[in-house]
């Protein structure tokens, strides 16, 4: 047999479930992918030594108490098993179930119920329930369910890490699904989200929303949407003094997911309509934005453009005309500044070094035209949820 034939991708081999009754371990429809495990297998990814490998990492749904098996049809010289669980449990700072009947009859026998505060619920799509716990690191039991949770992050979230839950700083949603299971009532973790408290001059908080996870089988269903608008109503309900939201390096995904919320919840306060982008100043909606949703004003200035380019007419060569002016000044920003550094030159590098680092105005306005058309493809497609009541976001 071939070297190639014992060398396999980690994203193809390794199979998630969530396992609600002991017939799901069966069930091969229930089997989700991880979207990358270079944290666990090295930067390729790649895990060398067995042919036709399978990685279970089964989840018992409402406790994520965990099993991991593997099967194999063959396997080199030297090369053992126990390779692949040290390299997983080397991200996994909990007990790992090994023996497939022993996880059986926990499935059967445990009923775990959420921790926390319930602070939503609601009827998903296919008339499903969820529920939205809040949690911190005194909620009784979190912390060791949070140990399993956040697992996820590594084979899911690029970059992720996990966090100090000895900090009080930090806040967490859970999302669960809420079904019956013959009488009884039964829970699925479905998500969460991880929230911290910064401090804010002089007696503010500004909440950075750091970590958002769906879990795969509950993606497209407009989850991540309910989630982040429980955020954003517990905080605004419990807490007087933020100054704003904020995110840590969000995603692409989750920025669409942003944009929409933060778009519905500034239209449902009416703070932008077509009477008011008129007559209004774009710097006082903006600060409406800002004092109103405790939109950070970065941010608000998108949503400013999304919903401006929502009422707009499109085919009035005058009015896109005039609004595409508007987001190219903005772009152009970053130029701007590498120009004022020319005359004043005050980022330690030399002038020689500041006109070596400019691109040529004919690339800055190619880059532009692009960078704008981009843009334009991003605002439509939230614009469109928006007319679809975001529901597949």
């Amino acid at each position: 047999m071939a070297d190639s034939d014992f060398v396999v991708d980690g994203n193809k081999v390794v199979e998630f479930k969530l396992v609600k009754i002991g017939d799901d371990l069966l069930d091969n429809s229930l089997i989700f992918r991880p979207q990358m495990c270079h944290q666990i297998f090295g930067d390729e990814e790649s895990i060398y030594g067995f042919k036709n490998l399978r990685i279970k990492l089964y989840y018992k749904a409402d406790s994520l108490q965990l099993y991991c098996g593997f099967d194999y049809e063959a396997k080199l010289p030297g090369i053992e098993v126990s390779d692949l669980m040290r390299k997983i449990k080397s991200k996994y700072e909990f007990d790992i179930i090994e023996n497939l009947q022993d996880f059986e009859i926990l499935v059967s026998t445990e009923k775990v119920y959420p921790s926390g505060l319930l602070i939503s619920e609601f009827q998903g799509c296919e008339k499903k329930q969820y529920e939205i716990y809040h949690c911190t690191n005194s909620t009784p039991n979190f912390i060791n369910f949070h140990q399993r949770l956040q697992t996820f992050l590594v084979w899911f979230i690029d970059a992720a890490s996990y966090v100090d839950m000895d900090d009080s700083g930090w806040n967490f949603f859970v999302l669960f699904e809420k079904y019956h299971s013959g009488e009884e009532i039964r829970y699925s973790v479905v998500g969460y989200a991880s929230v911290y408290d910064y401090y804010a001059y002089p007696e503010h908080i500004r909440p950075r929303i750091s970590q958002v996870l769906i879990l795969p089988p509950y993606q497209s269903k407009g989850l991540c949407m309910k989630l982040l608008f429980s955020v954003y109503n517990h905080y605004l309900a419990e807490k007087s003094n933020i100054l704003d939201f904020t995110v840590e390096d969000p995603s692409e995904e989750f920025q669409r997911v942003r944009d929409c919320v933060d778009c519905k919840r500034v239209l449902e306060k009416d703070i932008i309509n077509p009477q008011k982008l008129a007559t209004e100043t774009r710097m006082k909606l903006i600060e409406d934005m800002h004092i109103i949703c405790k939109i950070n004003k970065k941010q608000a200035r998108r949503v400013y453009e999304i919903l401006k380019l929502k009422y707009i007419n499109r085919q009035n060569e005058q009015e896109f005309t005039n609004y595409r002016v508007e987001v190219k000044r903005r772009l152009n920003q970053p130029y701007q500044k590498q120009m004022k550094l020319i005359s004043k030159c005050k980022s330690g590098m030399t002038l020689q070094e500041v006109h070596d680092n400019l691109i040529s105005d004919e690339d800055r306005k190619a880059r532009l035209d692009m960078m704008f058309l981009e843009t334009i493809d991003q605002y439509s497609s939230v614009i469109a949820r928006l007319h679809t009541n975001g529901s597949t976001v």
